[in-house]
């Protein structure tokens, strides 16, 4: 844990607020929790914190474009975002530490650092996302790209959506990306320029 608190990168940090002992004893397991909390909890530079984030979102949108809106992770608006959104405030509140996504979002609501529509927003898409990824790793992205897959696999991912038919779903899965992105904007993106300005 010395290098994790003294040396590692904000991405490492941000890692690891996902990061859990999964088997062991149990005096193992909570020294790990412990000094992931430790980790975690530490003082930073808010400024610093928002920049690295920025820029580790700059990086992984060249690797990965995510251009197709199939790309539920890494289209804008998309997993990636939200992920991002709730590490950040996550790490600069030092607080609400959750493995998984959708409850350090409602804890960081009950803390006070989220607001609830935009939590709301957060949640919404994180479920599609989430339910939409879990069926397209099922049936692959490939037909989903060309507007044309076979019926079945279009009520598959209607039916995880809750909606009638397959251009609704395309509506909506762009009106969440949208709400994200909006979202990712005035969180992280907007506040990142007027530092650098």
């Amino acid at each position: 844990f010395e290098y994790l608190k003294n040396s590692a990168w904000t991405w490492e940090h941000m890692a690891l607020t996902r990061a859990r002992p999964i088997t062991g004893p149990e005096w193992l397991r909570k020294f790990i929790i412990n000094g992931i909390k430790d980790v975690l909890s530490s003082d930073r530079d808010d400024s610093k914190l928002l920049i690295d984030v920025y820029q580790m979102r700059q990086r992984i949108k060249v690797e990965h474009p995510g251009e197709s809106i199939w790309d539920i992770k890494h289209h804008r608006g998309g997993l990636v975002d939200i992920e991002f959104i709730s590490q950040f405030l996550q790490l600069k509140n030092q607080t609400a530490f959750s493995t998984t996504t959708a409850t350090a979002i409602c804890q960081l609501t009950n803390a006070g650092y989220l607001d609830k529509e935009i939590a709301g927003r957060l949640l919404q898409a994180l479920q599609l996302w989430q339910g939409l990824q879990s069926i397209i790793r099922l049936i692959g992205p490939e037909r989903l790209e060309d507007g044309a897959p076979p019926s079945g696999q279009a009520e598959a991912l209607c039916r995880i959506a809750n909606v009638e038919n397959f251009d609704i779903l395309c509506s909506e899965i762009s009106r969440h990306a949208r709400s994200v992105n909006d979202i990712f904007d005035r969180l992280i993106n907007l506040p990142v320029s007027k530092i650098m300005e």
